[in-house]
């Protein structure tokens, strides 16, 4: 691996050497932020028991159209923190507490988002998640050396479209690679 390459903005796609590991078998990871302090990310295809519907009226918000959409599970740290990742435009309105990640995405963590997603007035691509996955610095990187990940662009169809079921497959082929090809082995040569 090339010293420096951080991969903000891109997706970790799980290998089946994470197979053992409950939150990131097969997962696929949004890589929020990555430094040399370590790295956070969105896993963007674990949907939890939790409907937004029920969510949003422990929130006492208006239910969005599409009630019946599952919340995500993010990952494993601070799994009662709510972050909406989202589809963001240069006219797309503030939101009390909004990070643009690029010209297209950005991460919200306030609930003037919920409101104006259950009033129909939210962003029209958006993943709602609880919780977030994070590496300590170096972590991530010993883990790509280890072959635990694959790097990947992300797609607007992976983030936003597919069923969360077929997001991890669909990663991978993204790259030109058949899940089915890679290895439950790792390690370097």
């Amino acid at each position: 691996m090339v010293a420096n390459s951080y991969f903000s903005g891109q997706l970790l796609i799980a290998t089946p050497l994470l197979n053992q590991d409950p939150f990131f078998r097969e997962s696929v990871v949004y890589l929020i932020d990555h430094d040399d302090k370590g790295a956070m990310g969105l896993i963007i295809n674990k949907p939890t028991d939790i409907a937004l519907g029920k969510l949003f009226d422990e929130l006492e918000i208006n239910n969005p159209a599409d009630s019946s959409e599952c919340v995500l599970l993010g990952g494993p740290v601070q799994r009662e923190a709510g972050l909406v990742l989202h589809q963001h435009k240069d006219s797309a309105p503030d939101w009390e507490s909004s990070l643009s990640l690029d010209n297209q995405i950005a991460l919200t963590s306030s609930t003037d988002i919920l409101e104006a997603i259950g009033n129909d007035q939210g962003p029209e691509d958006h993943i709602i998640a609880l919780g977030y996955a994070s590496w300590t610095e170096g972590q991530l990187e010993h883990e790509l050396q280890e072959g635990c990940w694959l790097v990947a662009p992300y797609h607007q169809d992976v983030l936003f479209d597919l069923p969360y079921a077929n997001r991890w497959a669909s990663s991978i082929e993204h790259l030109g690679v058949k899940p089915a090809t890679l290895s439950t082995y790792g390690g370097n040569a």
